[in-house]
């Protein structure tokens, strides 16, 4: 049941997370409930997922597979794990769904494994991985529903789904290598992996991320990484590759605040944590997030947060060997 009583329309992923509505018993392992329809997460917590669905000492298992000619699986009983595969190349069927580079896959335990080559190609190549998931897990796994068992995402930028790809080989060589910390390096580029999809999952509150225009998402990334530097329209809108006024349109309607204001939030949110963690004086705090004038800097904290600079300061500054 989520909060209030109401009760989610469930499917075959979820379902071995939550308890049974008609009995309120936790659903064991390989006992689903599908139905249609479930747009979204349920609101409130995201629930816990009971000790037979979590990870236990067992390592992650994976490789990359370049499958040609007629190649088939047809596991019936399916696995007691998950099963995630990631197109690279060429095209395959994954039970009723055609996978295409771009494309992720997740099956769920207990339910038929049916993939192939695709009839119409003689070539496929994916990362797979079996995995049981870790209990906070469980937000990052609530993709679209394909069919009874089957959850698939599409990652359109190939940039993106370039780096993910890199998380999975990693995930792939941590799990093959001979490291005393191999299970738990292979299970974090895993997460990686599912933290990034998750901007993708329409389900998610992550996926406004996934939706931004790459440029965009450059930019973002160029401006958080240097506030020092003087970020205006045009700085910004050359690296988009727009002009200033289009930028400026851009931007506002995909993030919802104009440029101005997101370098300025972000460089006050930067600001508070420097002031809470660190004994670094007002000014060079000002100077280190693109602040030439102090006083300009301390108005700005108190208009904006109704603190000053130093009503931010918090014991989180032990002392003067603090960074």
């Amino acid at each position: 049941m989520l909060p209030g009583g109401s009760t989610p329309a469930w499917d075959p992923l979820v379902a071995p997370f939550l308890e049974n509505p008609a009995t309120g018993v936790p659903w064991k392992p390989g006992e689903f409930c599908y139905l249609q329809n479930m747009p979204r997460w349920p609101t409130g917590p995201a629930p816990k997922i009971p000790p037979q669905h979590v990870r236990d000492s067992r390592p992650l298992l994976t490789g990359r597979f370049a499958a040609t000619g007629d190649y088939q699986v047809d596991r019936a009983g399916g696995t007691d794990d998950w099963l995630l595969f990631a197109t690279e190349a060429g095209q395959g069927q994954i039970q009723t769904e055609t996978a295409v580079p771009g494309q992720l896959h997740l099956m769920a335990p207990r339910w038929p494994h049916r993939y192939q080559t695709d009839g119409e190609n003689d070539s496929w190549t994916f990362t797979w991985i079996h995995f049981l998931p870790q209990a906070q897990w469980a937000p990052l796994l609530t993709w679209p529903v394909l069919a009874p068992g089957l959850h698939g995402i599409h990652v359109p930028d190939a940039a993106v789904f370039a780096a993910l790809l890199g998380h999975l080989h990693r995930a792939q060589q941590h799990a093959l290598s001979t490291r005393h910390h191999r299970d738990a390096l292979a299970s974090n580029a895993l997460e990686a992996a599912l933290l990034m999809a998750d901007e993708f999952n329409p389900n998610s509150p992550a996926a406004r991320d996934g939706r931004l225009d790459p440029r965009l998402r450059e930019v973002l990334t160029r401006v958080a990484g240097d506030l020092a530097f003087t970020w205006d329209i045009d700085a910004m809108a050359a690296i988009a590759g727009w002009s200033a006024s289009r930028f400026a349109h851009r931007f506002s309607d995909s993030l919802g605040e104009t440029p101005r204001a997101l370098v300025e939030r972000l460089r006050l949110d930067r600001a508070k944590q420097l002031l809470q963690a660190t004994t670094l004086s007002v000014q060079a705090i000002a100077a280190e997030v693109g602040f030439a004038d102090p006083f300009h800097f301390s108005n700005r904290m108190r208009a904006v947060s109704g603190k000053t600079p130093s009503e931010w300061r918090t014991p989180l500054v032990m002392g003067p060997n603090k960074p």
